[in-house]
């Protein structure tokens, strides 16, 4: 390109450099195109057979031909489109779904109804942890006799300890001494 302009000259260490560029651009595709080649040995060899396509509807098999194959799918096809129409067409309303307690009632909308749930459930979260918090312990549940216990532990607890302890006996003697 630059040949007929004589004072231009042409420095032999770029097409060296160039050389050098393509030697290694060559050997990177190679490498590249080495591993896609072991990419696909590994999905060759993971495939299925043909026996499992044939199994799972995907192929036709050997002895039938692929027009009957193609029948018969979309025979199988139709017949699960009109199960689902037909189911479909019987579902439930919506009050009905309501009244079973299936779906919540709610005036939000479905983008929003999701976070109102997680919302309801947090606020029942946080009034039974304050419930609680605040419901009386044993000893409170023993004075006002909802917690039934034998007479002689509610005595002790109460304070009247040494009634507690003149039936009981020791090894050594009675608990008094």
């Amino acid at each position: 390109m630059l040949e007929h302009l004589p004072y231009v000259r042409i420095d032999p260490a770029p097409i060296s450099r160039n050389m050098d560029e393509r030697t290694i651009r060559f050997e990177l595709e190679r490498q590249a195109c080495q591993s896609l080649k072991q990419v696909l040995q590994l999905k060759l060899q993971q495939r299925r057979s043909r026996e499992e396509l044939v199994k799972q509807g995907i192929m036709p098999p050997l002895k039938s031909s692929a027009s009957f194959h193609e029948q018969r799918r979309s025979l199988e096809r139709a017949r699960t489109e009109d199960y689902l129409k037909r189911k479909i067409r019987s579902r439930p309303e919506r009050s009905e779904l309501i009244r079973m307690h299936i779906l919540e009632e709610t005036s939000a909308e479905p983008s929003l109804q999701a976070k109102q749930l997680q919302l309801k459930r947090a606020r029942l979260a946080d009034d039974l942890n304050d419930k609680i918090s605040h419901r009386p312990g044993p000893m409170e549940l023993i004075h006002k006799n909802i917690l039934p216990v034998h007479s002689s532990i509610k005595q002790a607890i109460i304070g009247k300890p040494s009634q507690l302890f003149d039936g009981f006996h020791t090894p050594t003697g009675s608990l008094n001494d």
